[in-house]
């Protein structure tokens, strides 16, 4: 009886597993199937896609390798360039020949589709093109979500939005890192914009009212338009513990910033002055602009012409070129603070960023103007 029973219990063990065998062996099935179907419905063999969420928490639906990109705006050239150039399959802005001396040629034939909220954008250029998707980058608009929506359903093209402020830019280059399978660059971008944020937030907390430099940075064809305290265009003075001299009541939120009068800035009386245009600098530098020589920067030598190529260091337009401006401006303003060799910080940020090897002399001819003893 007893043996009966055993025999029995081994018989039911067996039809156990043949179902559970048979069971796993229909659900690998049935996920092939799936998966054979996801990829019948979102293209040919070998064209899977996958879901994104944006930084604004759209869900879109992307391919899995994406090779042809189109950019927004400016911004999102300029960082695309960055990480992908050989993804782009073209450009918002045409290159200006200044530009174009730290590009490689074989991006200044690109196709220029204009941007997002300027009114030479083309939709009709970009759809004959099809790219893989629109990469919107920069900070988030109040209708950044309704714009991307609107653009996709137009185009019936992918279009996602990142956001890029200065201190999430290492966390934005790893996920285009990961999204257009560029880890390994990515990482090397996010490094080198970690060192410089890290350093900015040790040295900032090592600066005291008493040895905080004052600052003024002059645009225009007379040097008498600035960006105000709390301007998002020279955010960086913020993060290098620089004060901006310019405090005015209302910020103009244009990139030209607010007009001034001399007066103004002679009450303003900084330590330093950055000067944006060439001729300007030159004139305030070679005395030949009388009422500037009455302020304390001047009469010390503490005027600097911004480097401007292929975008200005300081913020104009706010990107990736802030990275390098914050290494130049630390150096300029504390020295004893970024204590490196700024020429070999310029010519690993070109390398890195641009593809760009510098030679010394092209170095020396960035910081011509814009460092001391120049």
């Amino acid at each position: 009886m007893k043996k009966n029973v055993v025999l029995f219990c081994i018989a039911i063990l067996m039809m156990s597993l043949l179902f559970a065998c048979s069971k796993s062996a229909t659900n690998n099935i049935e996920n092939r199937e799936n998966q054979n179907v996801k990829t019948e419905k979102t293209g040919e063999a070998g064209s899977e896609t996958f879901q994104f969420t944006d930084s604004v928490g759209r869900s879109v639906e992307l391919p899995a390798n994406i090779e042809k990109i189109v950019p927004s705006a400016g911004l999102a050239q300029m960082v695309l360039y960055t990480i992908a150039p050989e993804k782009l399959a073209g450009l918002a802005t045409a290159l200006s020949d200044e530009q174009k001396e730290f590009v490689n040629e074989e991006y200044w034939s690109l196709p220029v589709f204009g941007q997002f909220h300027g009114d030479n954008f083309n939709l009709e250029a970009i759809v004959s093109i099809d790219p893989d998707v629109i990469i919107d980058i920069g900070e988030a608009k109040s209708d950044i979500k309704e714009s991307m929506d609107e653009i996709q359903e137009k185009t019936g093209i992918p279009t996602i939005f990142i956001e890029a402020t200065l201190d999430s830019t290492p966390e934005m280059y790893k996920t285009l890192g990961k999204l257009l399978k560029e880890e390994e660059r990515a990482a090397k971008l996010a490094a080198f914009t970690e060192e410089i944020l890290d350093l900015a937030e040790t040295n900032k907390g090592l600066i005291t009212d008493k040895n905080r430099v004052s600052l003024y940075y002059g645009s225009g064809d007379k040097g008498l338009n600035t960006n105000a305290a709390g301007s998002f265009h020279l955010e960086i003075l913020d993060y290098l513990g620089i004060e901006n001299a310019a405090v005015l009541d209302e910020i103009a939120s244009k990139g030209g910033g607010n007009e001034i009068s001399m007066e103004q800035l002679m009450i303003w009386n900084p330590d330093i002055i950055l000067l944006n245009d060439k001729n300007v600098f030159e004139n305030v530098a070679s005395g030949k602009e009388p009422s500037w020589q009455e302020l304390t920067a001047v009469q010390n030598g503490q005027v600097y012409l911004v480097p401007n190529a292929p975008y200005n260091w300081i913020g104009f337009p706010p990107s990736v070129n802030r990275i390098i401006g914050m290494n130049w401006l630390g150096n300029l303003v504390y020295p004893e603070l970024y204590a490196y060799d700024l020429k070999e910080k310029v010519k690993e940020y070109y390398s890195l960023f641009y593809h760009y090897e510098l030679t010394d002399e092209e170095a020396k001819q960035l910081l011509d103007q814009a460092t001391k003893g120049d």
